[in-house]
C-alpha cells in the first residue's frame, strides 16, 4: 500500500483535524460562560478604548489579567459575530489533532503500531470533558495547549539523545522555551508547565550538556514572557506598584490591594489524606474541583502510573521518561497552587497517549497494542462533561 509522504499527511491531519473542531464547535453552538462575560470581551475592549484609566476594577481582579490573549475573540465577537468566534476557536483546538498525532508517534517508538491506532489514540487525546466542555469557548486552556504540546514534541529529541552531542544543539530547547513562555505570558497559570518541562529537561537528559540545554530552554522563556507580557506587566507595575496585579501583593506590597495572594483557595484539598488521592476525590466528588459536573477515569489513573514508574524511569525509552516526569511535576505543580481542573488541561490531552505508550512500552505485543486501545475506547465512552447553554442570540450591539 503506497503511503503519503510526512509532509501531506501532516497537512491532511490540520485540516481534517480543523474542520472536525469548527464543524463540532459550531453544532455545540455559542456558550458564553462567566469569563466571557466578566473579562475576555471588557478586557481588550478596554485596551483598545483607554478604558483602563477610568473604569475601577469593573471585571473584579480579573480586570488586571493580560488583555492581549483575548484581543482576538473580542475583535472576532465584534466585527464577525459569534458564528465565526466559535468556528475559529473549533477550528484551532481541532488542529491539536496534528500534534497528539506527532506526539503518540515518538512516545510509542520502537514499538510498531499501525498508522491507524497512532491516529486512533490521538483523537482520544481531545475527548476529555476540558476540551469538549471548553470547544468554541474563549476560556483558553485547550488553545494554549497547543503551545505546550508543540514545545513538547520540540523537547523530545534531546531527551532522548545519549551523548552530550545531541544536547549542544540549542534551537529546539530555545523554540520549545518561546512557546512556553508566550503561554505563560498570556495565561500565568501555565507557568507550571513552564517549569515541569524545565525540571524534565535537568532530569532525564544524560551529562552535564543537560544544563546548557535547560539554559537555552530558560533563555527563550524569558524572551518568550518578555515579549507577549513585558509591557503588561510594565503597565501594572508604573500604575500599581505590582507587576501581576494584584497577584502575589504579599511579595509587592502595593497599597492598591490587600497584602495577600489573591489565590482562589476553594478548590485545594482539606485534609492530609487529601493531598494524596485528589484524583479518587475528585472522581467521586467531581464539582471539588470544577464548578461543572464531568467525569474521565484517565487522568486519574495516568497521575499515579506515572508516579509509580518514576523510581524506573532509567529503564523506560527516554522519550516517555521525560513526559512522565513533566506529568508528575505538572500535577504536583497544579495542586498545590490551583486545584482547578480546567487548568489540567494539557495533562487531560496527554492521558491517552501516554497511558498507551505505557502500556505498550511494557509488553510490545500486538494484543497489548489491541488490548490498550480497547480500553481507552471503553473509557471514552464513560466521559461526561457539561457546558453552559447556547445562546447565539448574544451580539455586541446587543442594547
Amino acid at each position: 500500500m503506497m503511503r503519503l509522504p510526512a509532509v501531506p499527511r501532516t497537512a491532511a491531519l490540520v485540516i481534517a483535524g480543523s474542520l472536525a473542531g469548527a464543524l463540532l464547535a459550531l453544532g455545540l453552538g455559542f456558550s458564553p460562560e462567566w469569563d466571557l462575560l466578566n473579562y475576555h470581551l471588557y478586557n481588550p475592549h478596554a485596551l483598545l478604548t483607554g478604558r483602563h484609566a477610568i473604569d475601577v476594577a469593573p471585571a473584579q481582579m480579573q480586570t488586571y489579567l493580560n488583555p492581549l490573549f483575548h484581543l482576538p475573540h473580542y475583535l472576532l465577537f465584534r466585527f464577525l459575530g459569534s458564528e465565526a468566534l466559535v468556528g475559529v476557536l473549533g477550528a484551532l483546538q481541532g488542529a491539536q489533532l496534528v500534534l497528539l498525532w506527532l506526539l503518540v508517534r515518538r512516545l510509542v517508538r520502537p514499538v510498531p503500531v499501525p498508522p491507524v491506532i497512532v491516529l486512533l489514540v490521538a483523537l482520544l487525546g481531545l475527548g476529555g470533558p476540558v476540551f469538549l466542555s471548553e470547544l468554541g469557548v474563549t476560556q483558553g486552556d485547550t488553545l494554549l495547549s497547543a503551545l505546550v504540546l508543540g514545545a513538547l514534541i520540540l523537547l523530545l529529541p534531546g531527551a532522548a539523545r545519549t551523548d552530550e552531542a545531541g544536547l549542544r544543539r540549542a534551537g529546539p530547547a530555545i523554540a520549545a522555551g518561546l512557546l512556553l513562555g508566550l503561554a505563560t505570558a498570556l495565561k500565568l497559570v501555565f507557568g507550571i508547565y513552564a517549569a515541569a518541562a524545565l525540571l524534565a529537561l535537568l532530569l532525564c537528559p544524560p551529562g552535564r550538556a543537560r544544563w546548557r540545554y535547560a539554559l537555552a530552554f530558560v533563555a527563550g522563556g524569558s524572551i518568550g514572557f518578555v515579549v507577549f507580557g513585558g509591557p503588561w506587566f510594565a503597565w501594572l507595575w508604573w500604575a500599581y506598584d505590582n507587576p501581576l496585579f494584584p497577584y502575589f501583593n504579599q511579595l509587592f506590597q502595593s497599597d492598591w490591594a490587600g497584602h495577600g495572594s489573591f489565590r482562589d483557595l476553594r478548590f485545594l484539598p482539606r485534609s492530609a489524606l487529601e493531598w494524596v488521592i485528589y484524583p479518587l476525590v475528585w472522581l467521586a466528588e467531581p464539582q471539588r474541583v470544577w464548578e461543572w459536573p464531568f467525569r474521565d477515569v484517565r487522568l486519574v489513573v495516568l497521575v499515579p502510573v506515572a508516579a509509580a514508574v518514576l523510581p524506573a524511569i532509567r529503564r523506560l525509552p527516554p522519550r516517555l521518561a521525560f513526559v512522565c516526569v513533566f506529568v508528575v511535576v505538572s500535577y504536583l505543580l497544579w495542586l498545590v497552587m490551583f486545584s482547578i481542573y480546567r487548568y489540567l488541561a494539557v495533562l487531560e490531552m496527554l492521558a491517552p497517549p501516554v497511558l498507551f505508550a505505557l502500556l505498550v512500552q511494557w509488553r510490545p505485543r500486538r494484543g497489548t497494542v489491541i488490548a490498550a486501545l480497547a480500553a481507552l475506547l471503553v473509557s471514552q465512552a464513560a466521559v461526561r462533561y457539561e457546558r453552559p447553554k447556547p445562546l447565539w442570540e448574544l451580539r455586541y450591539d446587543q442594547p
